[in-house]
């Protein structure tokens, strides 16, 4: 019950936070990639706790919607399930959780593949256009560079901790109290999931 009131805290700070509001009034891709990757987080948790496989169907259509809104920026959210299927699978009943883990995988990749099949079935002269698109040009735009201002960019290595600390310092008290029960507990499942959602941070604090 406390653990509950702490999440209804934290989502009454992030839904009051300056940021929060400020992008709600932006026409931007990255919070509803957030959203559908936090229904998959959420849907993905529910199936850890009773195997329905219902949530797993939810937790690979989130996925894939979260996949179509903005490509590969889907894929903290991903990694974060994955840990969850994975630790499910090492628990065990390993059956049902494997059942789960495929059934949340075909889902993802059959709403994630959904607009290459429309193209496909459409207008198929297009699809050579799209695969480059989405399997070529936003990874080598990513690492190249290409059409980004290095202003605008390209940041010291403690940059991106800043911009994290700058995004949760409204909520801060949440955040600390949550660390403080993350320790209290010790639960590695926990802990390795929010280590997967932070990956993007942590990752490019290196380069």
């Amino acid at each position: 019950f406390e653990d509950q009131w702490l999440a209804v805290l934290t989502l009454a700070f992030f839904l009051l936070d300056p940021w929060t509001i400020t992008y709600a009034h932006t026409a931007l891709p990255e919070p509803v990639v957030v959203f559908w990757g936090s229904v998959a987080l959420y849907a993905c948790a529910r199936f850890g706790r009773n195997l329905s496989l219902g949530w797993a169907l939810v937790c690979g259509l989130a996925l894939g919607l979260s996949f179509l809104t903005k490509l590969w920026l889907c894929f903290p959210f991903a990694l974060a399930c994955v840990t969850i299927f994975a630790a499910k699978l090492v628990a065990g009943p390993r059956w049902q959780a494997l059942t789960g883990a495929l059934l949340a995988f075909v889902a993802f990749f059959v709403c994630a593949s959904s607009h290459l099949l429309l193209v496909l079935w459409w207008t198929p002269a297009d699809l050579t256009h799209w695969l480059h698109t989405y399997f070529i040009y936003t990874f080598s735009s990513r690492t190249g560079g290409i059409g980004f201002d290095p202003v605008m960019w390209f940041h010291p290595w403690w940059s991106y901790s800043a911009f994290l600390f700058k995004a949760t310092f409204f909520g801060l008290p949440a955040v600390l109290i949550a660390a403080y029960k993350l320790a209290q507990k010790r639960e590695t499942v926990v802990l390795a999931v929010l280590l997967a959602i932070l990956s993007p941070f942590l990752v490019l604090s290196f380069f």
